[in-house]
């Protein structure tokens, strides 16, 4: 697992240092993931207790990781989201988080609550059996040291800035989503990033992969890897990403126009995007289904992957909006 941990941060390391236009490309901002889980309490002690989120001040179930949060849905073992990859995060000190390792295994005993350090990274498994990537937030310091120390001065603060991993340089937060894919899927979801929301994405050269940049210093890994079946894909159905994006209105319009828009029952008191005025008026529109743009789709096709994303723009009274954080 060490290989794979090590493996996931090259490749969004590279997908940043490769990405050299600086442009956050369609996606500006990947603000939240929404998962549901099991107990709240085991949940508190996994997200805040180990991790070390910090419980967001308002009554809904959040968590706050440096300026991204995990929105949090309290359900039963059964039904808790499983991802069919990983999540990577970077916090501030895996010193601290290693800390915490033997409080946590006490706390979460009887959940599948399992932590391995890697050295460079901590793989840990939540209760309900998503795995998550730990590293540390800070620029590698060799990173650093390759700036002349004549260079001007916001050069030499930018020095590394893509090469290590924390979210836009330094900070904690969601460093990265992977999701494993039936071998044959990945760079066609790759292409719909491209095409239906203009993201950068670098595709693996022997065509089993995909890197769509969310934001700066954040990605979504796609990945082939035989033995991914449908029902692995459907342990993680519901979940969502919030991303703001660029060209708002034409992301709408192609994705409408493709039948792809959809209203979603569980946040019709929020939101809905039948149409563009309803979709104008709360700034945001939601689709769930992913298809290869390069491929003709029949109507009622099965999609690539079904994965909801919550898509505002950047014009929306959240974004960029302050979480409360504190670093440990």
């Amino acid at each position: 697992m060490s290989r794979r941990a090590n493996g996931l941060a090259a490749v969004v390391r590279a997908a940043a240092v490769n990405d050299d236009s600086l442009d956050t490309g369609g996606v500006a901002w990947l603000e939240h993931i929404n998962i549901v889980v099991g107990s709240r309490s085991v949940a508190e002690s996994f997200y805040v207790d180990f991790l070390g989120c910090t419980a967001d001040p308002s009554a809904s179930f959040h968590v706050n990781l440096g300026r991204q949060q995990f929105h949090l849905n309290e359900g039963s073992d059964e039904e808790a989201h499983v991802l069919s990859g990983s999540l990577g995060i970077a916090v501030p000190s895996l010193d601290s988080l290693r800390s915490r390792v033997e409080p946590a295994t006490a706390a979460l005993q009887g959940t599948q609550f399992a932590c391995v350090d890697h050295g460079t990274a901590l793989e840990a498994t939540c209760p309900w059996g998503n795995k998550f990537f730990v590293y540390p937030a800070a620029v590698p310091a060799e990173a650093k040291a390759a700036t002349s120390e004549d260079a001007p001065l916001l050069a030499r603060r930018h020095a590394g800035w893509d090469h290590g991993m924390g979210v836009n340089g330094d900070q904690p937060g969601l460093r990265y989503i992977e999701i494993r894919l039936p071998p044959g899927a990945a760079q066609g979801v790759g292409r719909f990033y491209e095409k239906s929301l203009g993201c950068y994405v670098m595709f693996d050269a022997g065509g089993k992969g995909a890197v769509v940049a969310l934001g700066p210093g954040v990605h979504a890994i796609f990945t082939d890897v035989p033995g991914t079946t449908p029902e692995t894909l459907a342990r993680m159905r519901g979940l969502h990403l919030c991303i703001y994006i660029h060209g708002f209105k034409r992301a709408f319009e192609q994705l409408q126009a493709c039948g792809l828009t959809w209203t979603n029952p569980r946040f019709a008191h929020l939101d809905r995007c039948d149409t563009w005025e309803e979709a104008k008026a709360s700034r945001q529109f939601r689709f769930r289904a992913i298809h290869d743009p390069s491929v003709e789709t029949p109507s009622g096709a099965e999609p690539l992957l079904e994965l909801e994303h919550e898509t505002r723009a950047c014009r929306h009274q959240q974004f960029m909006k302050t979480v409360e954080y504190v670093g440990r």
